[in-house]
């Protein structure tokens, strides 16, 4: 296990733990002497792997400075007799999951905004978003994600009337579970002055009616159009959904996180973060192809703390969409959508000069 800060030291211990007991949770305090000590935790059933990949199990375990030192049976308790230790009450100890491939902040945010997730129709989705509305008046937009008409009976992709049906004095901007579409309502729409004269953005599709009226549905790069009404999100924003999807990985188990396509905001405040000692789980940034900072970043070197908290030395490239919302870019048309091999959002040019950008710096 790889260094932790003392003010984390505990939760990420923690997320070892599936089922061990909530006395383990507060393990240490914060003080910098505590922060040598060796923690000793006996009396457990754990389970890991070793190099090989073998499954291995203990009864104790011995941490220091927020690294494992030692596994082993209960005869490994007379190795340190100055250790501060914790019975585990014979619970089960796990090693800390690692998701490969998640969105932290975007995890943050959902959490305080309408989820669509599991919606079993468009009308389903479209009165969970009004009653989120209805429940908080103070918001000038509702905003949510994860609709997927793929379960759907119809499986066809929603319109801006099925939400006007529910709320139409105010914008309502929804991302599909993808995050490869957006499905606004009239009232945003007009907002973004998107109307049947307005064209679909190269990488992007505006999906429109018979008429050539746009339905409400925006995919890929078109959704660059509502962009500009929605404010991005300041330094207190970021932190605040940060520390809002930290808990939640945590109450999991997940002490590890791939985040793709990490913005420049981000990766200064997990950065700082991180050299404080005061990230709440460890993140691997993966720095968004799009983000106008790319540049700068890159060229800046690859990004390390002393606690092994946040890392960054990879690019998150968009190359296309994704199959549900048929922006994938495909060598032959969609079954269901005649004369359509979905989008690519990077042009062979622009990929050249990405990974020359990231292969000839020490990133």
């Amino acid at each position: 296990m790889k260094n932790v800060s003392c003010s984390f030291k505990r939760h990420l211990i923690a997320g070892l733990v599936i089922v061990l007991a909530t006395s383990i949770l507060t393990l240490t305090g914060c003080s910098d002497r505590e922060a040598n000590e060796v923690l000793l935790i006996s009396n457990i059933e754990g389970y890991s792997f070793d190099n090989q990949r073998e499954l291995f199990q203990f009864n104790v375990l011995v941490v220091k400075d927020g690294k494992v030192l030692e596994t082993g049976t209960k005869d490994l308790v007379n190795k340190y007799p100055n250790a501060k230790r914790v019975d585990g009450a014979g619970e089960t100890l796990l090693p800390g999951i690692i998701d490969a491939h998640g969105h932290v902040s975007s995890l943050g945010y959902a959490l305080s905004r309408v989820d669509l997730r599991g919606s079993a129709s468009v009308e389903e989705a479209a009165h969970t978003v009004a009653l989120f509305a209805a429940s908080r008046p103070q918001l000038n937009w509702i905003r949510g994600r994860g609709w997927n008409q793929v379960l759907w009976p119809n499986k066809q992709l929603p319109t801006a009337a099925d939400l006007d049906a529910h709320i139409a004095n105010r914008p309502v901007w929804l991302e599909r579970i993808d995050g490869h579409a957006g499905w606004a309502n009239s009232k945003a729409l007009q907002l973004a002055g998107i109307d049947r004269n307005t064209t679909s953005p190269a990488g992007g599709e505006i999906i429109r009616d018979a008429e050539g009226n746009p339905t409400g549905v925006l995919i890929d790069n078109a959704m660059t159009l509502m962009a500009p009404l929605i404010s991005q999100p300041d330094e207190n924003s970021i932190t605040v959904a940060l520390n809002a999807a930290c808990k939640r990985l945590l109450s999991l188990g997940i002490t590890s996180v791939h985040d793709a396509g990490t913005s420049a905001s981000e990766h200064d405040i997990y950065a700082k973060l991180g050299d404080m000692g005061e990230l709440p789980v460890r993140i691997y940034g993966m720095i968004s192809s799009t983000d106008p900072k790319l540049r700068e970043i890159v060229t800046s070197g690859h990004t390390a703390d002393q606690y092994d908290l946040y890392s960054a030395r990879s690019v998150k490239v968009y190359m296309d969409g994704a199959l549900g919302s048929h922006g994938a870019a495909m060598l032959s048309p969609y079954s269901d959508r005649p004369n359509h091999n979905g989008l690519l959002l990077t042009n062979s040019e622009d990929l050249r000069a990405l990974l020359k950008l990231t292969t000839t710096n020490d990133f």
